[in-house]
């Protein structure tokens, strides 16, 4: 699961391909992905034994990340989150997803499951994390973390630049600004 902390995922036009990087090497390749693109990042992410992936339109999909790596945008998206839109996995293979637009967040229990779908504040430009099976959402419009079934924390005067990634389950989250490391309880 480490090797793919950080990764990039890159969609290729000519090849049909989409290679995913760790920032030193190519770790996976998916094929046959977005035919007739421009190169464009999108957002991968990895959790248990499942990868979670959003093109740039905010589509979202999920597959296995043992064995070969076997995609295709043919397959129908799981959730189309909109342009803004972030997933996480967390460390049990749960996908979670937020379309920021629309206040909704997608909450995919197994590879086997449909999306379950729940109410969640709109957001503006927002980072998104796991804490446990708990979602996190930094919102960087208003400098507020957003918790699942909780109240928001407005951060004040401590600009929040970066959300934690996601990990544990525990009882606060960290934000890192400019200067400091917030600890924010998550009760």
């Amino acid at each position: 699961g480490a090797v793919l902390a950080g990764a990039s995922l890159f969609f290729s036009g000519g090849t049909s391909a989409a290679l995913i990087s760790n920032g030193r090497a190519i770790v996976g390749v998916l094929g046959a992905f977005l035919p007739d693109s421009e190169p464009s990042p999108a957002e991968v992410t990895y959790g248990g034994d499942v990868m979670a992936i959003v093109s740039p339109d905010g589509e979202l999909w999920a597959i296995p990340a043992v064995g070969d790596l076997q995609f295709s945008s043919a397959n129908p998206p799981l959730a189309e989150l909109g342009e803004s839109g972030h997933a996480v996995v967390t460390a049990g293979g749960v996908v979670v997803a937020i379309g920021p637009e629309n206040g909704v967040l997608y909450r995919i229990a197994s590879l086997a499951d449909l999306p379950v779908t729940s109410e969640f504040p709109t957001l503006g430009e927002f980072q998104l994390a796991a804490v446990g099976e708990r979602v996190v959402a930094l919102d960087e419009s208003t400098n507020r973390l957003v918790i699942e079934g909780g109240p928001g924390v407005e951060l004040g005067d401590a600009i929040g630049l970066r959300l934690q990634h996601s990990g544990p389950a525990s009882s606060a989250a960290v934000v890192a600004t400019g200067d400091a490391l917030l600890k924010v309880s998550l009760d």
